[in-house]
């Protein structure tokens, strides 16, 4: 019984915050002045109490970094960059469309690369 009221609670708390969040926005987008006072006197008295890090260089335990072998992209130096512009590339419905049409009629040609059998062809990576 009373894990069904907490679960009520709880439902009643998240429909409650999106109202109000939905009124301050309403309020907010009406009034630059308002706005300002908002960020201001609210907003930035909250991020001051918000932990900063110092680092970038985030590295997981090595723990979760076994359980994830094989996920994602080999690091190859710049290919986050790679990455990012074929997902707007991706975005694009004609691209995408004539992305996944291409057939370069080469059949399958793995190569041993640290011990694993890849298909080195771009277009077959892709």
């Amino acid at each position: 019984m009373e894990s069904k009221r907490s679960q009520k609670q709880g439902a009643l708390n998240a429909e409650s915050k999106t109202s109000a969040y939905k009124l301050l926005l309403g309020l907010l987008r009406r009034n630059a002045r308002l706005m300002d006072y908002f960020l201001e006197h609210c907003m930035r008295p909250l991020m001051d109490h918000v932990q900063r890090s110092d680092s970038w260089d985030y590295s997981p335990p090595s723990a979760s970094s076994a359980s994830q072998e094989g996920v994602g992209l080999r690091n190859l130096g710049c290919i986050c960059y790679m990455n990012s512009m074929l997902q707007q590339f991706f975005a694009i419905p004609c691209f995408r469309y004539n992305l996944l049409c291409v057939d370069d009629g080469l059949p399958e040609n793995p190569k041993t690369f640290k011990g694993e059998q890849v298909d080195d062809n771009v277009l077959h990576q892709l």
